[in-house]
């Protein structure tokens, strides 16, 4: 697994940052900004909830609090927290 880390202070890419609202939840954005695919990346969330991606509204599964997926170069992915 690929360790996440925090926007500020990131030591390797992918990287995530979390954005929390009054109404709508907190927006995670993830970030791999290299030129590579990485696989099995692994984002432990900022709080609990029902997790979805923000541009499709589709469910994403969390285990333990952390949620693992695979990104493509250059690619940026914004989830949804509620």
């Amino acid at each position: 697994m690929t360790p996440l880390n925090d926007f500020f202070g990131f030591t390797q890419t992918p990287f995530s940052r979390s954005i929390s609202t009054d109404k709508h939840g907190t927006y995670l954005a993830v970030v791999n900004v290299g030129f590579e695919s990485k696989e099995n990346i692994q984002v432990t969330l900022p709080q609990t909830g029902k997790v979805t991606d923000a541009t499709t509204d589709r469910a994403i599964s969390v285990k333990n609090g952390r949620i693992t997926f695979c990104m493509y170069p250059c690619q940026l992915r914004a989830l949804r927290i509620q």
